[in-house]
């Protein structure tokens, strides 16, 4: 199974989205458990691109305390408008940004796919909300694109391909996940907007 990652799933503002789509201020509600060296990575790729406030003197810290980690973030995203998400919430938002990339082409939507089913789709999994949600995101088409079960594979379609430029996507039909994502864009063209976790207009304040 290829293992190279796109680009934009490492650029700086697509990093800071996906943690502040995630995080919860408190321990108890924060479910990812992005630990502190995680936050320190984000947080290093901002300064990368000339971005700085007085929290990420701390948050810079690989090794910072976990339970300390937690306000410094809080205060820092706060100070871009963030609001914590419901689990609802962050599904639709993260759904829609992968959705965005997966819709490009067959390439992209091999790499979203895959880290859709690692940031939505198998926290969906061990959520109350699953029903829920899979029901109002149609995640259900997600879901049986990932794991549909082409006879050339002989396994999941995803977690099968080799070779991601000799495939042939188009044998895919309704499956094919360029178009699975593409569908849901059209029926949702409002969730990443509506949902999203700070005003990222706000980061043009931060440059050092």
């Amino acid at each position: 199974m290829p293992t190279r990652e796109m680009k934009v799933f490492n650029e700086p503002n697509f990093r800071l989205l996906r943690l502040a789509a995630r995080f919860r201020p408190t321990p108890e509600s924060n479910l990812r458990n992005d630990s502190s060296a995680e936050v320190a990575s984000v947080i290093e790729s901002l300064m990368s691109i000339g971005l700085y406030a007085d929290e990420f003197a701390y948050l810079e810290d690989p090794e910072l305390n976990y339970f300390e980690m937690l306000p410094k973030l809080e205060d820092f995203l706060t100070s871009l408008g963030w609001k914590p998400l419901s689990n609802e919430q962050e599904f639709r938002f993260l759904t829609a940004v992968y959705a965005e990339v997966g819709s490009r082409d067959d390439h992209s939507a091999y790499h979203a796919i895959s880290r859709w089913m690692e940031d939505v789709g198998l926290q969906m999994d061990g959520s109350f909300d699953i029903q829920f949600v899979a029901d109002g995101i149609e995640a259900e088409h997600l879901y049986s694109c990932y794991y549909s079960h082409p006879p050339v594979l002989g396994g999941d379609l995803i977690p099968s391909v080799e070779d991601l430029n000799t495939y042939d996507w188009s044998k895919e039909g309704d499956a094919r996940p360029k178009k699975v994502f593409s569908d849901w864009l059209a029926a949702h063209p409002n969730d990443k907007s509506e949902n999203r976790p700070f005003d990222e207009n706000l980061l043009n304040d931060l440059s050092a």
